[in-house]
């Protein structure tokens, strides 16, 4: 070890796979090497609980087979001062036929324990895990939380140096998992290192010294757990991947926002022919916005009497923005808007402010000009620094 402080150093950790896919049904099989870790580097302290965030596919339970022995990287050093325990699947290591009692002899044998040790525990791990007279049945009979009490008790009787839990933690009752916590805090005054992998971000800010975020088998960022997760959970809801498979899967919402996204460019390369497919599943589906977006998009490529009616049927379904757009677009109205929009435009390019804002307005809700946010955040920060408060 570098620092004898450490518990855990990795450095330069790769790992990659041969991947290899058979069909069946039709399809073309793909193969290919997949790298799941890419030059990993990191240390966690003794006594201290390191929580691990990332998206699935990441590389999160890659890591914790590497560091727990499973498997070996392909490249790096893994330096790990005294004996791993880890929980990495729920019923690793245990057969579903056997009792709970005998799977615990099989789990404490497999972290060294002597039959003498198991017998002084035993006892102890039972009544740790709340299973009663549950323990004597099979494997198989329990549920998933019970599995994981089971896991948790032979693991929390574990005399190791670092321990490694992937995404079961929350699997048990609130009362067990409370339990629990209480366990590791007295490990780590104890000085052993905790790492723990969730998707919970109330797990990890609660429960972590410090939190990494991986993000495509590399380390995206290592801090504060509150920082950290609130980074990840802002990435994940801003991420164009994230919003267009949730669009896929059929979220209106995320039809719409994913749209946007690629008509305007938002963290994505434009395709107005994308997101007109976009805009027009979730215009079937009876999503308003969308339907005025759609329009707006038919009326800038001359397709007027298309757009009407994407707006008459966005106005009937009681959006005001389509409502007030076809009383603007009425032909009694159209020469009066069109001087109105002409002048507004004027007065904000002549450095009115107060135009600029309605500018600004107008652009961002559609509801005179055709929709254009992007113009829209350009005449706010135009506000903005000419000292609008208001923008």
């Amino acid at each position: 070890m570098k620092d004898k402080k450490n518990a855990i150093e990795v450095e330069g950790v790769s790992k990659k796979f041969d991947i290899k896919y058979t069909t069946f049904y039709g399809g073309q099989a793909k193969s290919g090497i997949k790298t799941v870790l890419d030059g990993m580097s990191f240390n966690v302290k003794k006594g201290e609980v390191m929580g691990i965030v990332g998206r699935n596919g990441s590389g999160k339970s890659t890591l914790m087979k590497v560091l727990s022995g499973i498997m070996g990287p392909d490249s790096g050093t893994v330096n790990i001062n005294g004996k791993v325990a880890s929980i990495l699947e729920l019923g690793m290591g245990f057969e579903p036929e056997m009792t709970g009692r005998d799977n615990i002899r099989i789990k404490c044998s497999m972290y060294g324990f002597t039959e003498k040790d198991i017998d002084q525990q035993m006892e102890a791990i039972i009544q740790f895990s709340e299973l009663g007279e549950q323990v004597d049945h099979p494997l198989r009979t329990y549920s998933s939380g019970m599995a994981a009490k089971l896991a948790f008790s032979v693991i929390m009787h574990t005399k190791c140096n670092v321990m490694i839990v992937d995404e079961v933690l929350s699997v048990g009752d609130a009362s067990f998992n409370a339990k629990c916590r209480m366990v590791f805090q007295k490990m780590k005054k104890e000085g052993r290192a905790i790492l723990i992998a969730s998707h919970s971000m109330e797990t990890l800010e609660s429960m972590c010294d410090r939190v990494m975020w991986m993000d495509e088998g590399k380390v995206r960022e290592i801090g504060d757990p509150s920082t950290v997760c609130y980074h990840f959970h802002s990435d994940m809801v801003d991420s164009f991947d994230t919003i267009i498979k949730l669009a896929e899967e059929g979220d209106v919402i995320s039809m719409n926002r994913a749209a946007v996204m690629l008509r305007d460019g938002i963290g994505i390369q434009k395709d107005e022919k994308k997101a007109v497919e976009l805009f027009t599943r979730a215009a079937n589906m009876g999503h308003t916005d969308s339907q005025m977006d759609l329009a707006d998009m038919k009326l800038k490529a001359g397709y007027k009497n298309e757009a009407m009616k994407l707006y008459k049927k966005a106005a009937s379904d009681g959006n005001f923005g389509a409502i007030t757009r076809l009383t603007v677009m009425d032909e009694d109205n159209s020469v009066v808007s069109e001087k109105l929009m002409k002048d507004v435009r004027d007065e904000a390019e002549g450095g009115n402010t107060r135009a600029m804002k309605l500018l600004a307005d107008m652009l961002y809700t559609g509801n005179v000009f055709i929709k254009d946010q992007t113009e829209a955040f350009t005449w706010y920060l135009k506000c903005a620094e000419l000292g609008n408060a208001l923008a």
